[in-house]
Order: C-alpha cells, then sequence, then structure tokens
C-alpha cells in the first residue's frame, strides 16, 4: 500500500493569503481608526458633562452664583475643582490622562499641562464685578460654558465672543478647536453637550455667549 502524505501550500496559495490579509487590513484599518476616534469623541462629551455637574454643584452651593471663568488669571477650574475630582491648579494643569480637562484626541503638548477646554469668560470675570447668578440667564440650554480649545500654547483657558478674536485672528488664541470630525464639543449652561462645526455664533448679544 503506497503511503500518502499530506500536500504542503504551494507558493501562490501563500500569496494569494497574505494578498487577502493584506486587503482585509487595510479595509479594516480606518474602521478601527473611526471607532478609535468615535471613542475619544465620547469620552470628550462626558469630560465636559462632568464639568456641567461641577457648574451646577458650585452653583447650588453658593446661592445661585457662578464660578468666576477668570479670577487672578486662573479659570473656574479652581472653584469647580472639588467637584469633578480635581483637587487643585496644579493637579489640573498636570495634565495627566485621567483628569477631566484633558479631552483624550488632545494631542498637542499642552504648555505646563493647559487644560483641552477653555470657558466662556463672559459668565464671570472677577475684574468686572461680582459674580453671575445662574438664574440671570434665560436659555441656559443655548448659552455655553466651555469647549475644545487649542491648549498647546497658542491657547488661552478662555473663550470669548468677538469674532476678530476668535476665526478671523491670526493666532488660534480664544478659538475653538475642531478635534472631533471637523468639530468642537460644547458644553452648555443646562449640563448638555453638542458636537458643534463651524461658524461658530459670535456677537455681543448672541445668547450663546451672554
Amino acid at each position: 500500500v503506497g503511503r500518502c502524505f499530506p500536500r504542503g501550500f504551494t507558493l501562490v496559495e501563500i500569496l494569494v493569503v497574505l494578498a487577502i490579509i493584506a486587503v482585509l487590513a487595510t479595509l479594516l484599518m480606518p474602521l478601527a481608526q473611526r471607532m478609535s476616534a468615535s471613542a475619544a469623541a465620547a469620552k470628550c462629551s462626558s469630560n465636559l458633562r462632568e464639568i456641567g455637574k461641577g457648574y451646577a454643584l458650585f452653583s447650588a452651593d453658593n446661592n445661585g452664583d457662578l464660578p468666576y471663568t477668570w479670577n487672578q488669571g486662573m479659570s473656574a477650574v479652581t472653584e469647580i475643582g472639588p467637584y469633578i475630582s480635581v483637587p487643585g491648579w496644579w493637579s489640573m494643569i498636570k495634565g495627566e490622562p485621567a483628569v477631566v480637562t484633558v479631552c483624550p484626541s488632545d494631542n498637542a503638548k499642552r504648555r505646563d499641562g493647559w487644560p483641552s477646554y477653555a470657558f466662556n469668560i463672559h459668565l464671570g470675570d472677577k475684574r468686572n464685578g461680582p459674580r453671575r447668578k445662574r438664574v440671570v440667564f434665560a436659555n441656559p440650554s443655548k448659552l455655553c460654558v466651555a469647549g475644545d480649545a487649542p491648549s498647546d500654547g497658542r491657547g488661552d483657558l478662555f473663550l470669548m465672543d468677538s469674532q476678530d478674536r476668535n476665526a478671523d485672528s491670526g493666532s488660534k488664541k480664544f478659538q475653538w478647536e475642531a478635534r472631533h470630525s471637523g468639530g468642537a464639543n460644547v458644553l452648555f449652561l443646562d449640563g448638555h453637550v453638542e458636537l458643534m462645526k463651524a461658524p461658530f455664533p459670535y456677537g455681543s448679544t448672541n445668547s450663546f455667549w451672554h
């Protein structure tokens, strides 16, 4: 009786299999990248909702007052920190990935760990007087609080309503940063977060800012 030897793969068969694997990898890589980007955008949105909770809790504990967006050169994070598990300014600017002030899509080298988010300066500037009351804003669902902004030394802690300080500015100070599919996550005073794309609203009477 003759012996039966297993037949090995031919070179052509191996090349065909490798070609199929390469094609599948090419097809799946964009999907994996989109899934990763989607997860990062969702985490960013969650971060901003936590910041929104910090605003609400601060206001509840302070007779309806909002935190100062500007206070001796520091942002609202210094006041809402205890409510969002950020124990202090220096803890916030370390830029640890788990800190809610860091967007997972922010790959820029932050200046001293600068936060990924900037805050609406018109909600509270200590240089311009006392704190503003939450109840004075008629449309909290349309009023921006904070959102994705440049954080690699080009940007600032604050967002402003003047377009010439934003889209038309030569620098990126006070601008939005479109980190998520060409858009920026924006937190509103009622606590909800939206992905918004340019052009963003500007103007001293716009309910998006005031």
